[in-house]
């Protein structure tokens, strides 16, 4: 039985949780959103907002498409057109904001800014796009300064991930042509490869870690790769067009094997598939499931 609901407005930012808070991001009107509910009885916690000036792409929802950031007692949100705020998660008060793309002069994309950043230690790192060896960049969480800016490459709709290679924390971003593993400390690149192509494509699948195995995916006949990135350069372990090519779905990782929406929504050739993780081996599939988020 539905306990309680809450109405909501535009975007496609997933709700976060915590210590009985659920953070629901959203635009309404003018404005983006960021409500906090109680997850007991949906009573509203508090409301902060701010000004949406996102215009709209390919898709006509205006809303934000990062999920909110949760670390210690601060939430991170990124709103649509790439502006970044640092709210108190005891009372939704402002600790920063940053009008990230406009700063570093980014492009907006098909779809406007999509990629949820990611906290590490005392550094926010986040994908914007920017010029000038912007594409990635790190904000201190105590007082939203630029700490370093790193990769001269287009942002994607994928989220950057943590993996320890070496006994060291690495981030990895799937940027719009290429991908990245970066220290977090200064931002230099550790490793790069190639991953994507030109024209009317986006990387949006967040890649899967183990150990130092990577899992990256993407549809426009990019397929997917399961990469050993403590190698010099990453080495390919196994590649394929034919398995997983998810265009927006995220696969799901359980024990040996993947799940996966492989395929295009616009083309209307979406199917559910099993994988294998250490091979790529489909094990079962399922054509025109259609699709869905997993």
């Amino acid at each position: 039985p539905v306990t309680w609901r809450v109405p909501c407005g535009a975007g496609y930012a997933g709700v976060a949780v915590a210590k009985g808070n659920v953070l629901l991001w959203h635009r309404l009107d003018d404005k983006e959103v960021l409500d906090c509910i109680a997850s007991l009885d949906g009573r509203q916690l508090w409301q902060a907002s701010f000004a949406a000036i996102y215009r709209g792409g390919v898709d006509a929802d205006l809303g934000p498409r990062s999920v909110p950031v949760i670390d210690r007692n601060q939430v991170y949100v990124y709103g649509a057109a790439g502006d970044m705020h640092a709210v108190s998660l005891t009372d939704g008060s402002t600790v920063w904001s940053r009008e990230l793309r406009a700063e570093h002069d980014a492009e907006d994309g098909y779809f406007g800014a999509g990629s949820t950043p990611i906290v590490v230690g005392d550094l926010l790192i986040a994908a914007i796009g920017g010029r000038n060896s912007a594409g990635l960049i790190a904000i201190d969480t105590r007082d939203g300064k630029t700490r370093w800016t790193a990769v001269d490459e287009a942002a994607s709709y994928a989220s950057p991930v943590t993996m320890q290679v070496n006994g060291e924390t690495r981030v990895v971003a799937v940027l719009g042509l290429t991908t990245v593993m970066v220290d977090p400390v200064n931002g230099k690149i550790v490793q790069r490869f190639d991953f994507g192509r030109r024209g009317p494509t986006v990387n949006a699948a967040t890649p899967l870690v183990d150990g130092v195995q990577l899992f990256v995916t993407a549809s426009y006949g990019i397929g997917c790769r399961m990469l050993d990135m403590s190698s010099d350069p990453p080495k390919d372990l196994w590649s394929k067009r034919d398995a997983i090519s998810s265009q927006y779905v995220t696969p799901v990782r359980h024990g040996d094997f993947m799940y996966a929406i492989s395929g295009r929504e616009d083309m209307g050739d979406a199917e559910l598939l099993c994988v294998r993780w250490s091979d790529g081996q489909v094990a079962w599939r399922r054509p025109n499931f259609g699709t869905s988020h997993l």
